[in-house]
């Protein structure tokens, strides 16, 4: 009987166990945007880097030390307890022989060997229409995000991608909610039939309904560039923190020529502040950014910073493979005289 009672108060404690509200979220949002194709490090000038140059020690970036430094900053935050999102804010189409060459088709093989949780669309992702921007979505294996881009006229990119997606961490539901800039129509080429309504329209209305449903925590991953950040901060409820893009802006406590801190920060309609961060553009950068929250799912310490992707860090070995077997064609076409 003794046993028994043991037994009982056994399972009564693990269902108890199970039952408990999950501990408060800690989490790390490791950050990267306006890649522009520079799979490849690149200068001070953000220019493919020479081989010279290299030699000199004066290259930055490349998707291969990107990879990197995310995985030695997802090992530490993990290694203190805090759970992880890795989010690209758009813009992979456009600015090297990559995009020329391959159309998107190296920027989502490259993407496919990294950890990315989500990208949003970018207003570059639409530069050659439609069909290239439906065979990148179809190709790369990473959700990408928009609430305020509305294709359902447009059959080309009908269905590949999402206004959001929850995922779990630590027990809690998080959602990611993409935006894109609303210039799109008159700075790139997405067609008569995709629309960009202004993203206060979109995201009030659904962030609204994704709190009703449970979602405890949400973070919009913008391609608004800063400014409009800022308006849709106090403008829109529930948001808990913008990773953003579009404008190239630089944020940082440390980095020379930064235009803002790490994170700003935007008083919201509740009254709560708003932490909005960037990473400049072209892989010179990666963002860290680490939210607490308390058990009622206000952010209670945002800190964090840009960390310089320098050359340094050694690359990641097979996604360095992979872009020098890219790059392997482009070399000729590089050597190629064009002019007198």
């Amino acid at each position: 009987m003794r046993a028994l009672r043991l037994v009982s108060i056994g399972v009564a404690l693990a269902v108890l166990a199970a039952c408990a509200p999950p501990e408060p979220l800690r989490l790390t949002i490791l950050h990267n945007n306006d890649v522009h194709s520079r799979l490849q490090p690149v200068s001070a000038q953000n220019n493919t880097c020479s081989a010279q140059q290299m030699a000199q020690n004066q290259c930055f970036g490349g998707m291969a030390r990107v990879a990197t430094l995310i995985e030695r900053e997802r090992a530490a935050a993990t290694a203190q307890g805090r759970q992880v999102l890795v989010l690209d804010a758009g813009d992979q189409f456009q600015g090297s022989l990559f995009y020329s060459h391959y159309k998107g088709a190296a920027e989502a093989e490259v993407m496919n060997l990294m950890s990315y949780d989500a990208m949003a669309l970018g207003n570059h992702e639409f530069d050659d229409g439609p069909e290239v921007l439906a065979r990148f979505l179809r190709t790369v294996r990473v959700p990408v995000l928009s609430a305020n881009v509305d294709s359902t006229a447009e059959p080309a990119l009908r269905g590949l991608y999402r206004s959001h997606i929850v995922v779990a961490r630590g027990g809690h539901r998080v959602a990611i909610v993409g935006a894109t800039t609303e210039d799109t129509p008159s700075i790139a080429s997405p067609g008569p039939r995709t629309l960009f309504p202004r993203a206060e329209t979109a995201l009030g209305p659904l962030i609204a309904r994704l709190r009703a449903e449970g979602v405890s925590h949400i973070v919009l991953l913008s391609h608004l560039g800063l400014s409009r950040d800022r308006e849709v901060a106090a403008a829109v409820d529930g948001i808990d923190a913008i990773v953003g893009g579009h404008s190239h802006t630089l944020l940082s406590n440390t980095a020379q020529g930064a235009e803002g801190p790490y994170p700003v920060r935007v008083r919201g309609p509740s009254g709560r502040e708003v932490p909005i961060v960037q990473a400049m553009a072209f892989t010179r950068f990666v963002g860290r950014l680490d939210l607490d929250f308390d058990a009622a799912g206000n952010v209670i310490r945002a800190e964090g910073d840009t960390i310089p992707v320098v050359q340094s860090i050694a690359p990641n070995a097979a996604i360095q493979a992979a872009i020098d077997r890219l790059d392997a064609p482009l070399v000729e076409v590089r050597a190629r005289p064009v002019g007198a």
